[in-house]
């Protein structure tokens, strides 16, 4: 397409966008209200129509007039003519008079289509009872986006509505589900689960999008069953699919969902370990008769909860404490393990995760994230943490920080 031509589609373009933008003011999604009410043009100055201007050849300056003539042939503008400038020689004024005429020969939908289309694709799911819908919606019916997903991506939003449905349906709060293989099951992609993180995570508010695993394991979506580690005394029994095995050194394996009870006593702490090279430094320690080891597997799943939740109630420690790291994803995990341990009348502390036990190494925390933290620790009263972090600024993984026995 010519210079003329280009010049022209851009100045239609640049009436659909100040059209789109009146009707977004209103919230209506209704564009004849607005040219109704409004006349949407630009008087033929350089200020106004600098892309007709910028057109020095009288060649480029007569297509774009033979253009603008398509455009009104069908409706979709109007022009006036300055009639000091002969028949058609220069124009004095375009103004939108059909956007659909326009957008037809544009070959592009309208932004206020699109945000009906996408609010008509979630409203058909039935999802309000997820509150972000309609925060979402409200957001797209103004123009904007919510979590950095506009209407044009309501696909994605759609996609992971139905993947919330479909692990309700799958009752993965209790048992966990192969992430892939549920993928497969709902779009025939094995991976189109992972990429709808960040809505998924805008759905369920979740605080971090960028950490996928904390969005999976919340819906019991794991990429492979979680082995559950465990550290005992020798004296442990603990009771896997109706038989009764020891404990054996430096720790036991098995599947969560086997387990049924823990034999074993006075066991005086009960641990969960965020990562594996700490819960081995752990279970490898000379120290820890009397102590439980719990590795979590970074993200928990809700076997892995369930099974954790049998050990405290079958043990009865008299505390119950979480390892991990000092940054979002850690609190994040720890604030899910404090939720089932206050299931069994237990109040979950922090253990090393004061910012002031790493000596200032560590990197900068990010302001949005500190935000967040300081509201779980709210919430769960660990406000030693909550503190350090204040004072200190700082996260750090805990592979950084050397195992101490908490007795």
């Amino acid at each position: 397409m010519n210079s003329g031509c280009k010049s022209c589609d851009e100045t239609v373009r640049r009436l659909l966008r100040r059209c789109a933008n009146r009707v977004f003011q209103t919230g209506t999604l209704d564009h004849e209200c607005v040219l109704s009410h409004q006349t949407i043009g630009f008087p033929a100055t350089n200020a106004s129509l600098p892309e007709y201007y910028a057109l020095e050849r009288f060649a480029d300056r007569q297509e774009y007039h033979a253009r603008a003539r398509l455009y009104a042939g069908h409706g979709a503008i109007a022009l006036s003519w300055d009639p000091s400038a002969g028949d058609a020689g220069q124009l004095a004024r375009v103004e939108l008079k059909d956007p659909k005429a326009a957008a037809a020969i544009l070959g592009q939908p309208l932004p206020w289509e699109i945000a009906q289309k996408a609010i008509q694709q979630v409203k058909a799911l039935q999802a309000d009872q997820l509150p972000t819908t309609r925060a979402l919606m409200d957001a797209w019916r103004y123009g904007k986006s919510a979590g950095g997903i506009p209407a044009e991506k309501a696909d994605q939003i759609s996609d992971a509505i139905r993947v919330i449905k479909e692990t309700k349906r799958l009752n993965t709060e209790k048992h966990d589900a192969l992430l892939r293989r549920v993928s497969a099951d709902l779009f025939n992609d094995t991976k189109r689960i992972e990429s709808l993180a960040r809505p998924l995570a805008l759905l369920l508010e979740e605080p971090d999008p960028d950490e996928p695993e904390s969005v999976f394991a919340r819906l019991g979506l794991v990429k492979h069953p979680q082995t559950m580690l465990l550290h005992c005394t020798s004296e442990a029994l603990l009771s896997i699919n109706g038989q009764h095995i020891k404990a054996v050194q430096p720790y036991i394996g098995f599947a969560p969902t086997t387990l049924t009870e823990v034999r074993g006593g006075p066991i005086q702490c009960v641990i969960s370990i965020e990562n594996l090279s700490s819960f081995n430094e752990a279970a490898f320690a000379d120290n820890n008769c009397g102590l439980v080891a719990i590795y979590t597997a970074g993200h928990p799943s809700p076997s892995l909860l369930d099974a954790y939740q049998k050990i405290l109630r079958s043990l009865k420690p008299a505390s119950v404490l979480h390892w991990g790291d000092v940054d979002l994803g850690g609190f994040r995990i720890a604030s899910r393990i404090a939720e089932r341990a206050a299931m069994e009348g237990y109040r979950l502390d922090l253990w090393g995760m004061c910012s002031t036990d790493y000596h200032g190494i560590g990197v900068t925390a990010d302001p949005g994230k500190l935000t967040a933290i300081h509201r779980i620790c709210e919430r769960h009263g660990w406000t030693s943490e909550s503190q350090s972090l204040n004072e200190w600024g700082l996260f750090h993984e805990q592979e950084a920080m050397e195992w101490r026995s908490p007795k």
